[in-house]
């Protein structure tokens, strides 16, 4: 939490990207993102969407300053 508080009063462009629960399944490409908490029903995500969401954030303006969690 000190982290994200520390970021969050930072002056730098930053989005946390939280995951459910990480398992080592396969890239599948289609997971959901939510910007208010968990989404409804979802507890898991494979750590190779994780990264797919991750690398896509980079470029992605719209979410600068928002907590993003990503499940299936």
């Amino acid at each position: 939490k000190q982290v994200e508080q520390r970021l969050e009063q930072s002056d730098l462009d930053w989005t946390i990207v939280g995951p459910g629960a990480l398992t080592d399944g396969p890239y599948t490409g289609v997971y959901r993102v939510g910007r208010q908490g968990i989404p409804k029903g979802g507890r898991k995500i494979a750590s190779a969407d994780v990264a797919d969401l991750m690398l896509k954030e980079v470029s992605n303006t719209q979410d600068i300053h928002e907590k993003l969690v990503i499940v299936y």
